[in-house]
């Protein structure tokens, strides 16, 4: 399948693009000749994929090492105290570089896209669940978008460009047994339409993506621990907390998500058939409720 050229030298800023989905796209953005910039905390991801990018045909990959959980508003690095309570100058002050690294970058340059894609699942009851874990995911799955959408919004006002939030469909439909990261989740989808009622009249396009399940080697062992650690039974580890949906493949969907950019799309909601659960949850709650329920039996 010949790649489209969509892209061909526009500039996309993709945060989370070392691994998962963020790859993917960061990969389909590459063979369509893009100029890519990508954040990361793990700088031998990013260079790994910067290689990988500039093989694929990237017109240009600039990699930045930042944790986006601590960004402030103004582009700054946040310090940061490990949990021996001893600050890391040394990790700090490169904090503090990076963030004017790319402060600088986006003041040259005008973005045409940005991806957040920086997000972790979790399983667990709520009965449970620790209010330190929640803030964690909020910080993981809202906080990170929030922050570089802040530290981006002037270059992508001056490329009328778009900002794609990679939520979940745990963020429309709560299921059972998945932790914190349905109430994370559920944070960033709001988010993302305040931005967007807000942002009328700026140029900037916002595209919401809430996929379902997505394929990966791992998928069925990835929680296994966590769930026997927590005292959850079996099913709850599978993807989607044992919700009967066909997983998504990557490549498509990376393909699919920068299609709904091209087409300007509003919300991006996958598989299809999960939409009607969506959209029925806040019209029919009880009827949605049993729908949830009968998809999880007999796994």
């Amino acid at each position: 399948m010949q790649s489209s050229s969509v892209w061909k030298n526009r500039l996309a800023l993709v945060s989370g693009g070392t691994s998962g989905l963020g790859k993917y796209l960061v990969l389909e953005l590459a063979r369509q000749n893009c100029r890519l910039a990508i954040v990361g905390r793990d700088v031998e991801r990013l260079e790994s994929t910067r290689s990988e990018a500039f093989a694929a045909g990237a017109a240009s990959v600039d990699v930045y090492s930042l944790d986006v959980t601590r960004i402030d508003r103004k582009g700054e690095a946040v310090f940061k105290l490990p949990a021996e309570g001893k600050t890391s100058l040394s990790n700090n002050l490169s904090s503090q570089d990076e963030c004017r690294r790319l402060h600088d970058f986006l003041l040259r340059e005008r973005c045409d896209l940005l991806i957040n894609a920086v997000g972790r699942s979790d399983r667990g009851s709520l009965q449970n669940l620790s209010c330190e874990n929640v803030r964690e995911l909020f910080e993981i799955n809202v906080l990170s978008s929030l922050s570089m959408a802040q530290m981006c919004w002037d270059s992508l006002c001056r490329g009328s460009g778009t900002i794609v939030n990679i939520a979940s469909l745990a963020g429309l439909v709560a299921g059972p047994n998945m932790g914190g990261y349905s109430i994370a989740k559920h944070g960033l989808v709001a988010m993302h339409r305040q931005w967007r009622t807000e942002s009328v009249g700026s140029g900037v396009h916002f595209l919401l993506v809430c996929p379902g399940p997505i394929d990966r080697p791992d998928s069925d062992e990835r929680y296994s621990q966590l769930t026997a650690q927590r005292g959850l039974d079996a099913n709850s580890a599978k993807p989607g907390g044992g919700v009967r949906l066909k997983r998504l493949d990557p490549l498509s969907l990376s393909r699919r998500i920068l299609s709904a950019v091209d087409s300007k799309e509003l919300e991006l909601v996958l598989p299809s058939k999960a939409r009607w659960l969506a959209a029925l949850t806040p019209l029919w709650p009880s009827w949605a409720d049993r729908l949830l329920r009968n998809s999880m039996r007999g796994r």
